[in-house]
């Protein structure tokens, strides 16, 4: 027992603070000093005070109940260093919010919004068909399946061949193939892409042959639009056939880093998929912040000439395979320079 005993006090406390913590709190609850002495109290902070000074460390006196610390008292407690807290839980969701608020203060500050893409979009555009947009993603050095395009059946069985089965076959110049049935997947010989090639000849304007990405474990949606503000901004999210049912996406400025964009991954409800979700194969998620990030570098670089571009889907495979571009919308200003 070393209650108004300030030495032993001092060296209790000294040993209590000298931890290298953030935040040392002190629990005391004073008396009402219209009926009780306080002289005792004071000796308990003196020896509380010396010991914070000692190691300069952050102290805080907490009252167990808001009444237990009369507001007389606080000014005092400032002065000495020491902060008043009015309430245990209080206390404790006001230290939450401070180490957050330190948290966000020692992140790296933000890079600028790029707006050079900024401003409002001329009238006319024009979208390059699905073979154009991949050609250009492939030449930015992008991850884009294998793909050659084609006139006729023939040409597509011929494309087919030289890819390697399975393909997938896509008529070009419609905009939601799935939508429409302009896209047939997982053909595996010649006689099945002959087939399809007829069928989907009628609805576009020739044939795409692409080789069938394997091993997927998820698909995600990577879209750019021009904001008339901020420039390019980036939709990150699950996508597939379901992005509108599902509607799990995420804004992102540019320049976006890697961190930015997985941190924007991991808040989505897909992202459990991507760890392995109940025993399903570990997706690449390294391979697709790669793909993503390349892909807004990609935007970036230029600015001036993408209206908007849709990557959906993104897929993702098992760790090790990759993350393809299997589908690509490219809208571009028509008379915008690079």
């Amino acid at each position: 027992f070393i209650w108004n005993n300030e030495p032993a006090m001092t060296a209790t406390f000294t040993a209590m603070v000298s931890g290298g913590f953030d935040l040392n709190m002190l629990v005391l609850d004073f008396p009402r000093p219209d009926r009780c002495s306080d002289t005792d109290w004071w000796a308990t902070l003196r020896a509380f005070e010396a010991a914070l000074k000692t190691n300069s460390a952050q102290g805080a006196i907490v009252s167990s109940l808001p009444e237990n610390l009369p507001e007389e008292y606080t000014a005092g407690l400032m002065a000495r260093g020491m902060v008043p807290l009015f309430g245990i839980s209080e206390a404790m969701d006001a230290a939450q919010a401070a180490a957050f608020i330190g948290w966000a203060w020692r992140e790296p500050e933000a890079q600028p919004v790029d707006t050079s893409a900024a401003g409002a979009a001329d009238a006319g555009h024009v979208t390059p068909d699905e073979a154009e947009a991949k050609a250009r993603l492939i030449k930015a050095g992008l991850p884009v399946p294998k793909g050659e395009r084609a006139a006729n059946a023939v040409e597509a069985v011929i494309s087919s061949m030289a890819l390697g089965f399975p393909v997938a076959l896509k008529a070009l110049g419609v905009t939601h193939k799935s939508e429409v049935g302009a896209v047939i997947l997982n053909l595996k010989d010649a006689e099945s892409v002959s087939t399809a090639a007829h069928d989907l000849l009628p609805l576009g304007t020739g044939l795409y042959a692409e080789r069938m990405v394997r091993d997927g474990v998820a698909e995600l949606i990577v879209g750019f639009t021009r904001d008339p503000m901020f420039g390019a901004v980036m939709t990150l999210g699950t996508g597939g056939v379901l992005v509108e049912l599902l509607r799990d996406s995420v804004t992102l400025m540019l320049p976006a880093t890697r961190d930015d964009i997985e941190a924007a991954l991991r808040g989505l409800k897909l992202y459990p998929l991507l760890e392995g979700y109940r025993g399903r194969p570990k997706a690449d998620v390294q391979a697709a912040i790669d793909a993503i990030a390349g892909i807004a570098g990609f935007v970036q670089q230029n600015a001036g000439e993408i209206e908007e571009l849709d990557i959906n889907p993104l897929i993702v495979c098992a760790e090790g395979k990759g993350a393809w571009i299997a589908d690509a919308l490219l809208v571009l200003g028509e008379k915008k320079n690079a």
